[in-house]
């Protein structure tokens, strides 16, 4: 698993162990710790598959906007040259579509700018850390209960 380089730079945490003194306390907080792990290892898997997603929508989004941004300048030029009637009804029409259509594509391009990328990526090296800061602590639990002798 890749490991940004701030997880070999994490202070190590000493936890108050001295407070368990039987291995029923010793279990129960393994419980909970393996169950929050779980949970940070399903948020990494979703964050992994969002960053794939995040990407490959970025570049739709964009190819879209510039198309749209085209046909949009297009029927606007031939707006202004039709005569009154039907036809510049539709094209009306079709512009206040475009318009719709490059809104909702700048919302999208703003939520899936390289800025939300990075945040992304920092999100996926946090949820790393605190896995592995999870491991630690299971380990120094484990390692405090094989002390115990109730």
């Amino acid at each position: 698993m890749w490991l940004p380089t701030f997880v070999s730079k994490l202070i190590i945490m000493s936890y108050s162990l001295d407070g368990l003194t039987t291995k029923s306390q010793c279990d129960n907080v393994t419980n909970v710790v393996l169950g929050v792990k779980e949970d940070l290892t399903h948020e990494l898997d979703n964050n992994v598959f969002d960053l794939k997603v995040f990407s490959e929508t970025n570049d739709t989004v964009d190819d879209e906007l510039s198309i749209t941004n085209v046909e949009l300048t297009a029927q606007n030029q031939v707006y202004g040259t039709l005569p009154a009637g039907n036809l510049k009804v539709r094209t009306n029409v079709r512009i206040k579509r475009l318009e719709a259509r490059k809104a909702e594509l700048e919302k999208r391009a703003g939520t899936y700018s390289d800025e939300g990328l990075v945040l992304k990526e920092f999100q996926k090296a946090r949820l790393i850390a605190e896995i592995a800061e999870a491991g630690t602590l299971l380990a120094a639990i484990a390692a405090r209960k094989a002390t115990l002798t109730i």
